[in-house]
């Protein structure tokens, strides 16, 4: 009997044993769980925290991209703007090329008809002084030679005039006119001495006004 007791004592005791050791064992796992649970808990906080953070982030970053949107569509429609002007500009400048080209040209055209009209310009000033120094020696010759003319008419009026002068003389000293001196002198008739000397002072001064014969030619008649 006591052998039955003691017996079932000792599995109840053993089942007590065995129940702390499963309480135990469950504390350990349920502490074990709590601090896990705690710690995982700690990293859900700090994951809300970083995907919060990220969410404001990504919020930044959606407004910087459409910010950057806008700037790319401005910058795009700036390139095409740029591209219509590059086009515009390389087309003036294919035109400024072309026309610097004929203007080239028409001012090669221009230089040869200057050089041309230069030459021709040269010919005509040396026939020109040519001309003009011909005229210059063709206009000396002649006055040389109606000075040669002029003085040799001179000589031979100057002697004629003499010897009318020596006539006349003769006339006024006999006061009438001989029939041979009536031929040499004019004409026919008798001439009184104050005819003769009149006629003989106005021909000195026609003579001489005319410049055909010097006054010295005349100087003792009066």
């Amino acid at each position: 009997m006591r052998q039955a007791q003691r017996e079932r004592a000792e599995a109840e005791s053993g089942k007590q044993r065995e129940l702390e050791q499963q309480l135990r064992s469950t504390q350990r796992v349920r502490e074990g769980s709590q601090s896990r649970a705690r710690q995982l808990e700690e990293l859900l906080r700090e994951k809300q925290l970083e995907v919060r953070q990220l969410q404001r982030d990504c919020i930044k970053y959606q407004e910087r991209i459409s910010e950057m949107g806008r700037d790319a569509k401005a910058l795009q429609q700036g390139y095409n703007e740029l591209q219509n002007k590059l086009e515009q500009s390389q087309m003036e400048t294919s035109k400024t090329l072309e026309d610097l080209k004929r203007t080239d040209a028409e001012l090669d055209t221009c230089k040869s008809q200057l050089d041309e009209a230069q030459k021709q310009a040269s010919v005509a000033i040396a026939e020109r002084s040519t001309m003009e120094q011909n005229a210059q020696h063709r206009e000396a010759s002649m006055k040389a030679e109606a000075e040669q003319t002029l003085d040799s008419v001179r000589f031979r009026l100057g002697g004629e005039l003499k010897e009318m002068e020596l006539r006349l003389d003769e006339v006024d000293r006999s006061g009438t006119m001989t029939p041979g001196q009536e031929g040499s002198i004019s004409g026919p008739g008798s001439w009184s001495g104050s005819t003769v000397h009149n006629g003989r002072k106005a021909g000195a001064q026609n003579w001489t006004a005319s410049g055909l014969v010097p006054a010295e030619y005349w100087r003792g008649w009066g």
